[in-house]
């Protein structure tokens, strides 16, 4: 597919304008469906085309006119913008193509360092987005995006450097305390099996999968810089892996809200997911907990044997003197890995993990 930018035009293209704003829902952006007034109102505003805004239609070469997209704070030093694509062209990658086209235009046009992005934390399609076009996610803003008729939702901020737009790398931020994991790797004696199931979950967490020429492993990079490998290794001495043996029993990481992880459960089955103790969600750990428990499928592994690491997914809400903390847990079984890490060993790894905001239990 091959995207273009094309200046909107105004007043000449007000009326194509304000019927792509009506005609579309758009659930994450503050106004998610504006009226034809409102529309118009925004466009008098000169918030599409002024000093500091300019706006383009995202043009297909076989889809035509797919969205727009508005560039914001132009006279600044780190200019931002605003992406709609109509209903019926979300979810094909075309958002990752708009980001690539809007920053070559910002960098070959401004003398500028830093292009921004910002959305609601419970956008994970956009996030994915962000993360595949090379953005690096750099803060994480409590109830700061405003919500009409509900509380304000957690917002979170991207960037991408001229430097890394140069260059087609990533720079990453630096973890907190200095220290933090740099990469954890788990072996399988299946590859093609396992990445199916795995390589999903990790993509809807937000870890893009890492564009090399390795025929023997897959890599998933997290924000941070850290990365989970998964190899099918030629040294490796088994094909099974119990995560109630002495070792590591599971990783965890994280979504920002119930609904990221509602949605998670809800997509599971048809990557090769099959839950546990489903009677039990969302209470299964106790009042405090909420969790759904999964494991890998015979069909998505190719064997019988369904036992192996497990991984959670975890969300927290804040703690109110009303409201307990809450913490919202899903446990996906991983593959079979070669398991020879001792009890010690397998609590440093916890403790690593636990110092990079990742939680790990280990069984006794």
């Amino acid at each position: 597919m091959n995207l273009s930018l094309v200046a909107l035009r105004l007043p000449e293209e007000d009326d194509g304008l304000v019927s792509f704003l009506t005609s579309n829902s758009f659930p994450f952006h503050v106004g998610r469906t504006p009226s034809m007034d409102e529309a118009r109102r925004r466009i008098e505003s000169g918030s599409f085309a002024d000093d500091e805004h300019q706006t383009f239609w995202l043009v297909d070469q076989e889809l035509g006119r797919i969205g727009f997209i508005r560039l914001e704070d132009l006279a600044d030093d780190t200019p931002m913008f605003d992406l709609r694509l109509a209903d019926e062209h979300r979810g094909r990658g075309l958002g990752v193509l708009a980001l690539r086209a809007a920053a070559d235009h910002i960098f070959t046009t401004l003398e500028v360092n830093r292009f921004e992005g910002c959305t609601r934390a419970d956008n994970l399609p956009m996030r994915r987005t962000f993360e595949k076009a090379g953005w690096v996610q750099e803060a994480h803003f409590r109830q700061a995006w405003p919500v009409q008729g509900e509380p304000p939702a957690d917002a979170v901020n991207y960037s991408i450097l001229r430097q890394d737009w140069e260059s087609g790398s990533r720079t990453p931020t630096a973890p907190l305390g200095g220290n933090g994991v740099h990469h954890i790797e788990l072996w399988t004696h299946d590859l093609a099996g396992t990445e199916a199931s795995f390589g999903w979950l990790m993509t809807a967490l937000g870890w893009p999968l890492v564009e090399q020429d390795w025929e023997q492993g897959r890599s998933w990079q997290h924000p941070s810089g850290a990365y989970l490998v998964l190899e099918q290794s030629p040294a490796l001495t088994g094909q099974r892996h119990d995560r109630l043996q002495p070792g590591l029993n599971h990783l965890a990481f994280t979504v920002t809200s119930r609904d990221a992880l509602d949605a998670l459960r809800r997509d599971a089955p048809a990557h090769g997911w099959r839950e546990l103790f489903e009677d039990r969600y969302p209470t299964a750990g106790g009042h405090e907990v909420q969790r759904a428990t999964c494991t890998r499928t015979p069909a998505a592994t190719n064997s019988s044997n369904s036992s192996g690491g497990a991984s959670e997914v975890v969300t927290r809400s804040s703690r109110s003197s009303m409201t307990p903390k809450r913490k919202v847990e899903v446990r996906v079984s991983l593959f079979p890995v070669a398991a020879r890490t001792t009890r010690d060993e397998a609590a440093m790894i916890a403790r690593l993990i636990w110092a990079s905001s990742w939680v790990v239990t280990v069984s006794p």
